[in-house]
């Protein structure tokens, strides 16, 4: 429900939206997982430097630990 209002308002505001609706999801997730990750919901992450000062290779691990973490929000 939540994210297809992101979608239409999306669709909305482009006129020829060439992303698809799974797209704008993953988009949305990484994007709330980041934020998540940066004010230490996410267990584990205390201690650990800000999500841009990771090396590609953690970005990479916790992307596939957390995938939908966020959903539940």
């Amino acid at each position: 429900m939540y994210n297809e209002r992101i979608y239409n308002a999306y669709k909305a505001a482009v006129p020829t939206p060439q992303r698809s609706k799974k797209a704008i999801e993953d988009k949305l997730a990484s994007l709330l997982e980041m934020c998540d990750f940066n004010a230490n919901r996410i267990r584990g992450s205390t201690g650990k430097p800000n999500w841009f000062e990771l090396p590609k290779s953690e970005m990479k691990q916790l992307r596939l630990l957390y995938p939908r973490a966020l959903q539940t929000l």
